[in-house]
């Protein structure tokens, strides 16, 4: 990731967030040379979820 110094900024990351998700349901749905899953993805998809849910009025 471009600028990456150790120390990123949460805004930085959103951009790669639908990236990051994508790639690791491959991974869970058996892609081949797929790395242990730990179903992270799973966890930011229902925060994300729960977030657009609790912003709106």
């Amino acid at each position: 990731m471009p600028g990456y110094e150790k120390l990123l900024p949460a805004k930085q990351l959103l951009a790669y967030t639908d990236a990051a998700i994508q790639r690791a349901r491959c991974l869970d749905a058996g892609t081949p040379h797929k790395n242990p899953s730990t179903g992270v993805y799973q966890l930011v998809e229902s925060l994300l979820t729960n977030r657009a849910t609790s912003t709106q009025p």
